[in-house]
């Protein structure tokens, strides 16, 4: 028979695909066994949190789908009560999942980490004490600027950049002969040569990934670097699963940032020299590929 702790690891990769209310709600029961497995069984703070995490991402999920009720009507066609819910502690509330569904994404992953990094327990009130409004990082920002190092290197694999096709309308750092600014709208576009993308890292990333992807397998650009945050539970993290990424070591400081940001970064490269992707960037992290049916990594 399966433990707590088992059926939660297949719930956390279930996360990743889930869409449904009944599969978050499910996805939330397992993660709440296995918090109580944790604890009954003196696991440590580690495994309990990592249960805390998978419980308040579903939740996160069930409060996106679940909108308040507006005039005193039903929430958004949504007929969920919180009675639905079997394994929920008795003062939680619905307007908690909602709450936790408000806070930017970037955010809430850098809180989790915060309280892995400091083990520390996870929970609702700290969650929701700790939302503070963050900037989403972006290439279209003058504070969170590609760093150098990745131009530099880019630069060295593909000796000129054709395009930027998310650039910075103030501060175009990047040195391409052509640059797409906001008002060109570059995902109405058709890009071509060699591309250098910093794409803005809030919902609409996704977008921007699946772009970069069709123009490279339609054969409209011949290469291309994405800087790109490591957040292997996306839709759009898989599609780059073809590709090679270098997942670079420790956090990156962009621009005139006086911090790190709060995630890991890697670099995706889409392209047929993968010997120069490696030689130019295999000083700064791990690099994999798939080739075949056949997963290779590099390191130093």
């Amino acid at each position: 028979m399966e433990t707590a702790i088992q059926k939660l690891t297949k719930a956390e990769r279930w996360l990743a695909e889930a869409e449904t209310l009944d599969e978050f709600k499910q996805i939330h029961d397992v993660a709440i066994a296995a918090e109580a497995y944790a604890q009954a069984h003196k696991l440590g703070l580690e495994s309990e949190n990592h249960a805390r995490k998978i419980k308040f991402r579903a939740a996160r999920e069930i409060g996106r789908l679940c909108p308040p009720a507006k005039h005193g009507g039903k929430g958004g066609g949504s007929e969920v009560r919180i009675s639905d819910f079997e394994n929920l502690p008795k003062k939680q509330r619905l307007s908690e999942f909602r709450k936790l569904a408000e806070i930017p994404e970037q955010n809430f992953i850098e809180q989790l980490s915060n309280f892995e990094k400091h083990e520390e327990k996870i929970t609702y009130k700290k969650i929701l004490q700790g939302n503070k409004p963050i900037i989403h990082f972006s290439s279209k920002s003058k504070e969170w600027t590609t760093p150098q190092v990745i131009i530099d290197k880019t630069i060295q694999l593909f000796g000129e950049i054709d395009l930027d096709p998310c650039s910075n309308p103030d501060f175009p750092n990047i040195p391409a002969r052509q640059h797409f600014k906001e008002k060109e709208d570059g995902l109405s576009q058709d890009w071509f040569g060699k591309i250098y993308m910093n794409p803005p890292y809030g919902a609409e990333i996704k977008k921007w990934i699946f772009h970069l992807t069709e123009q490279f397998e339609g054969g409209n650009i011949s290469d291309a670097i994405a800087l790109v945050p490591s957040r292997t539970d996306t839709e759009w993290f898989r599609r780059l699963k073809p590709y090679l990424r270098c997942f670079i070591w420790g956090r990156l400081r962009f621009g005139a940032g006086e911090n790190s940001a709060p995630f890991p970064s890697m670099v995706v490269y889409l392209g047929a020299n993968t010997e120069g992707f490696v030689q130019a960037f295999i000083d700064i992290g791990d690099i994999y590929g798939l080739f075949g049916k056949r997963w290779i990594s590099k390191a130093i």
